[in-house]
């Protein structure tokens, strides 16, 4: 059929690991007592993902098409746990599916849209209490895309997603979501620049507790790609927020007579992150170059991170390449300041090229 595109794609991953496991914490509890222990540990586990994708499109007439794609992951995990003694093993296996089928209309070369329906379901086989309760995870909802290129240095596109869940994994597993994102794109001979926002909202609302999340990113970088130079300088600024409420139990030897609280939740955090890089191609097999990143969060977790590169790179006849390199770190933690370091370290790598 020569109207019809199919793609299709198959990704196998094994993984062992083997793991070391120390926890000292100390405090209080949300009945306001104190509390202090240690645990320490082993581990191992072995995971296997198996994913398959095919995408598909069908053009109807030169203007409209119908476009698809259909997704199936396996996920198999098995490992055993041995903590102050006592060991435990854990399994977990579950089947995700899901399907995507829309229209797409293109009415000219600079002006496209699209809208589609989209059903996933996830199956959590070996979670016997959760599956007999609520069994699988089904997800429906609806998407629709629009690009528009007005001219031919700069572009624009603009995107919506919203779903539903029935039967969540999670007290906290959201029931609704929602995600809009905008982009701008600007090139013109060397020089490049982007910007983009994003915003992610879900919620849940289950067994008359609610669990409510907001993310709000803004991105923005430019650039010059010359013969010799290339230059670059960004910005991103994420805004989380994350809040809801708990109803706790008590049994009566903890306070006198068994009773119930609302446990209010609230974690929120905006961080900035600045970089920018330069590279310099010195002769024909020379080259040197460096970046410098920096991010700060506030909010729930203070912290601050500053991250500095510079390295020469030689590329040799034969395909080899070389490079020395100084990399410098600062982390601060603000408030509670137990981790704060500063790192020197001297990187020498290998490459090879084709």
């Amino acid at each position: 059929i020569r109207s019809l595109l199919v793609k299709g794609s198959l990704q196998i991953m094994k993984q062992d690991t083997d793991f070391t496991y120390y926890e000292d914490a100390y405090g209080l509890d949300y009945l306001g007592y104190d509390f202090m222990y240690d645990a320490s540990g082993s581990g191992e586990f072995n995971r296997e993902i198996r994913t398959y994708d095919v995408d598909l499109s069908y053009i109807i007439t030169p203007k409209l098409a119908l476009v698809g794609a259909a997704r199936y992951q396996e996920f198999e995990q098995t490992g055993t746990f041995t903590a102050d003694g006592e060991t435990t093993d854990m399994a977990l296996k579950y089947e995700a599916g899901g399907y995507d089928a829309g229209l797409q209309y293109q009415p000219t070369g600079k002006f496209g849209i699209t809208v589609g329906f989209r059903f996933e379901r996830r199956d959590v086989e070996d979670e016997v209490e959760i599956e007999e309760e609520n069994g699988p995870t089904d997800r429906t909802g609806f998407f629709g895309t629009l690009n528009w290129k007005p001219a031919k240095a700069f572009g624009l596109t603009a995107d919506y997603q919203y779903g539903t869940y029935k039967n969540p994994f999670t007290l906290i597993s959201p029931t609704d979501y929602y995600r809009y994102r905008l982009t701008a794109k600007y090139r013109v001979k060397n020089f490049n620049a982007s910007a983009s926002y994003l915003h992610n909202k879900s919620k849940s609302d289950q067994k008359g507790e609610s669990w409510n999340s907001d993310r709000d990113q803004f991105n923005l970088r430019m650039g010059i790609n010359a013969r010799k130079v290339n230059v670059y300088v960004g910005y991103s600024l994420i805004d989380v927020q994350r809040k809801g409420n708990r109803t706790v139990f008590y049994p009566p030897a903890w306070s006198g007579g068994e009773g119930s609280f609302v446990w209010d939740i609230l974690f929120e955090g905006k961080s900035h992150l600045y970089d920018a890089g330069l590279y310099l191609d010195l002769a024909k097999a020379w080259g040197a170059g460096g970046y410098l990143n920096y991010y700060k969060n506030t909010g729930s977790w203070e912290l601050s991170r500053t991250t500095l590169k510079a390295f020469v790179k030689y590329e040799w006849q034969c395909g080899l390449i070389t490079q020395l390199g100084y990399r410098f770190v600062d982390y601060k933690e603000k408030k509670l300041g137990y981790t704060e370091y500063e790192a020197e370290i001297l990187e020498i790598s290998l490459g090879y090229r084709w």
